[in-house]
């Protein structure tokens, strides 16, 4: 998420995820026309044993996170998998160079 919009006191690690977007559309440009696509997934706040202990110390966190994000749930594991997924299969064949935000709608900025 840090490189769909800005979270304050992380600019390198914001800066290195900003970067990937764009490595990711230009090896697009460089290797679809060979029939390699390339694409990334930006996955949003996604339920895992760190991000509850992250949570549990900062109540105040975990709500401004829910309340910026329209799904109301941090995302499951299965998701991003399940995003892989697609973006493997045929059925993504027309797409190429893009980030998929796996967010339940946080990075659409409300």
């Amino acid at each position: 998420m840090a490189a769909l919009y800005g979270i304050p006191q992380v600019a390198a690690y914001s800066s290195s995820k900003t970067a990937l977007i764009g490595l990711t559309r230009t090896l697009a440009v460089e290797y679809s026309g060979k029939g390699i696509r390339i694409n990334a997934i930006a996955p949003g706040f996604i339920e895992s044993q760190m991000s509850r202990e992250i949570m549990k110390k900062d109540p105040a966190r975990e709500q401004k996170i829910l309340s910026r994000t329209p799904a109301g749930k941090f995302g499951d594991p299965a998701d991003i998998g399940k995003a892989a997924a697609y973006l493997a299969s045929d059925a993504s064949s027309y797409v190429t160079g893009i980030c998929l935000p796996v967010d339940g709608g946080n990075s659409i900025g409300f």
